[in-house]
């Protein structure tokens, strides 16, 4: 999270004209920081869901 943190920085820093942009660049990168801790374990629960399918079948 601190890297997280330091990417967000990075970016909100350089001064931009179109503070629009430093936020919409900020939110993709909380998004996509998101979905990749979100991910793994959509993907372990699914595959757990289908493993236990197949214990049964």
């Amino acid at each position: 999270m601190k890297m997280l943190g330091l990417i967000i920085n990075s970016t909100a820093t350089p001064p931009n004209i179109d503070g629009i942009k430093t936020d919409a660049s900020i939110t993709i990168l909380v998004v996509i920081a998101v979905i990749a801790l979100i991910s793994p374990i959509f993907v372990a629960t699914i595959n757990n869901h289908f493993q236990r399918k197949n214990h049964l079948l």
